[in-house]
């Protein structure tokens, strides 16, 4: 049986099923904050549906309402719909956001079945029980999303076609958040400054060889080493005396406007930084963000690697080339920016309010 929404609420309301923590990081929830930030403009509200009081926490860091539905982070299925429905029923929400590597098949149907809300998904190819898809699965859904920098609608069309779904695939629907398509403001100075970040955490000591690398590959520059919320680093004296670190950073930013470039993870943060238009040199700290570096060095739009885990002088090369080289910063910085305008966020959400 179908739970449908009471139809009794004034104003739209998203529940976006996502989780954060160790493992996972903050990439879920923040990415789905900007989309509900967008939607919140175009008159809606949200909630997000978590599995436990540690991604509660984070959801609740970053500002926004949270609930706590149990279940398995790593694993939703069929029960774990059921829950999610009786929710959207509760509450009578109009959309249900699903941004999680934890569900499957056995979820999205048992969703669908449940409820009449519109459904999305955000789609990276890469599923827990799986590992990464070679190409989409056709879930049960109204709207997928993609904004990877290697997808467009093509890769979508064909496993889609029959549901008739919405496709919003490439990095134009990118969700990040609009303060980061503010212009830049880096005051002019001898000093290059480079923005070191692994995220919200710092698996084999990644951070530790980026600002290594960087020590390396560009002597003399000034280097803001963010330590995020879930990560601690431990720096000898010889690294820490080049960084200023930053640790508890709710808002990168006011950071990155100052940067003349950006050694970061090739996770969300990248699709930020392209979108204020830092050139960026990515470096890809787990598999599954092999995807962002093929289609980020496929668009020309920074420095790569083809590899997971470079070693600090694999990183410290690519350091040195975009440090000696202010005509390659700009030009990559220019072509970024125009790949990601900042309105992704603004686009997802009129999807959702459609719903």
């Amino acid at each position: 049986m179908s739970v449908r929404s009471s139809g009794n609420r004034s104003t739209p309301l998203l529940i976006v099923r996502a989780d954060g923590g160790p493992g996972i990081g903050a990439g879920h929830i923040m990415r789905c904050k900007s989309i509900i930030e967008a939607l919140e403009e175009q008159g809606g509200q949200a909630v997000f549906a978590v599995s436990d009081e540690e991604s509660l926490r984070i959801v609740e860091h970053v500002g926004c309402e949270g609930i706590v539905l149990g279940g398995s982070k790593m694993d939703l299925g069929a029960c774990d719909a059921d829950l999610l429905a009786a929710e959207v029923g509760l509450r009578g929400a109009s959309a249900v956001l699903v941004d999680t590597y934890a569900a499957g098949e056995d979820f999205f149907r048992r969703l669908r079945h449940r409820v009449d809300s519109l459904l999305a998904y955000i789609d990276d190819l890469f599923l827990f029980s799986k590992g990464f898809l070679p190409a989409p699965l056709a879930f049960p859904v109204d709207v997928v999303v993609n904004y990877g920098f290697g997808f467009s609608d093509d890769d979508y069309r064909t496993p889609y076609a029959a549901s008739g779904a919405r496709i919003l695939a490439g990095p134009g629907f990118a969700p990040v958040s609009g303060r980061f398509g503010l212009p830049r403001e880096r005051c002019a100075g001898d000093d290059v400054r480079i923005l070191v970040t692994s995220g919200s955490t710092n698996p084999d000591g990644v951070l530790e060889r980026m600002a290594q690398a960087c020590v390396m590959g560009a002597p003399g520059a000034v280097i803001d080493l963010v330590v995020g919320q879930s990560a601690s680093v431990t720096l000898p004296d010889r690294l820490l005396s080049y960084c200023r670190v930053h640790r508890g950073v709710a808002d990168l930013a006011p950071l990155m406007r100052e940067a003349d470039f950006a050694v970061s993870a090739a996770g969300f943060t990248l699709y930020e930084l392209s979108c204020m238009g830092v050139p960026t040199v990515a470096v890809p700290i787990v598999d599954n963000q092999m995807g962002n570096v093929a289609g980020f060095a496929r668009r020309g739009l920074g420095l790569t690697f083809s590899e997971v885990m470079p070693t600090a002088g694999e990183i410290a090369v690519a350091v040195q080339k975009m440090f000696g080289n202010k005509g390659l910063r700009e030009e990559l910085g220019s072509r970024a920016r125009q790949v990601v305008d900042g309105r992704g966020s603004a686009r997802i959400a009129r999807a959702l309010a459609q719903g």
